[in-house]
């Protein structure tokens, strides 16, 4: 008699069992284990062929979008509900333009306010000159630029410094901690916080600090007001500097 402990549905129930009873008891749990994926793949399946979209399967299965593509790889939908799968194509579509309407209006609302189109139209050419064009993503080397750049994403759209992401890169010859100590002044992100990335290609950087990379958690919205700021604003310059 072997013991061994065996989660059921309440505590952990002790059991004595013969060795041979034991192993059937573990090949059991074993394909119970293995039978319950094999049901769902095949529930995933069976209401893919009905028409069911990606984003459906993961809300109804809690599974990740990778793991529902894979299960329906060479799934095919049956004629009589292409027509309903079709359309339902294009909603992701549907929601990014709706995001941009929406900063496009936020834009206008902050240059319709004097004090906020300020400092917007700051915030907007500095971008346009050194910000990443897919992703809001602000780089550079001079620090007072980063300060700048930083107080007028709290006092527009409210970012905490908890919100930054800090990404540092620094080159052969330059001390790190001296690099994270300085960018932790001027961002206000905690030195232990700060992403540090040396540049192996053995070349010394002009900058003594390194190249400061400025990111915030969930700017999507932020960068797409940013966005419509820079379309807007050279537009609603005069054209001459006269009267």
């Amino acid at each position: 008699m072997i013991p061994c402990y065996r989660y059921t549905t309440g505590p952990f129930e002790h059991l004595q069992l013969p060795r041979q009873d034991l192993l059937v008891l573990f090949k059991t749990d074993i394909l119970l284990l293995m039978h319950r994926p094999i049901e769902t793949t095949k529930k995933v399946q069976e209401l893919r062929k009905t028409g069911h979209s990606i984003s459906e399967l993961m809300a109804l299965f809690s599974l990740p979008k990778t793991t529902v593509w894979h299960y329906i790889q060479g799934i095919k939908i049956q004629s009589k509900y292409i027509k309903k799968w079709r359309s339902k194509q294009g909603g992701s579509r549907k929601r990014s333009e709706d995001a941009w309407e929406k900063a496009m209006i936020e834009a206008e609302n902050i240059l319709s306010d004097q004090n906020r189109c300020y400092w917007a139209s700051v915030l907007a050419m500095l971008y346009w000159a050194e910000g990443n064009k897919k992703e809001f993503t602000f780089t550079n080397t001079n620090p007072e630029m980063l300060d700048l750049v930083i107080r007028i994403l709290s006092n527009l759209f409210e970012t905490k410094r908890g919100d930054l992401i800090v990404t540092v890169r620094y080159f052969t010859g330059m001390d790190e901690k001296t690099c994270r100590n300085h960018w932790s002044n001027i961002t206000g992100c905690p030195s232990d916080q700060i992403r540090m990335r040396l540049n192996d290609g053995g070349t010394i950087g002009r900058s003594p600090f390194g190249i400061c990379r400025l990111r915030v958690r969930k700017s999507g919205n932020i960068f797409k007001i940013i966005q419509c700021l820079i379309k807007k604003i050279p537009n609603n310059l005069p054209l001459s500097f006269n009267g």
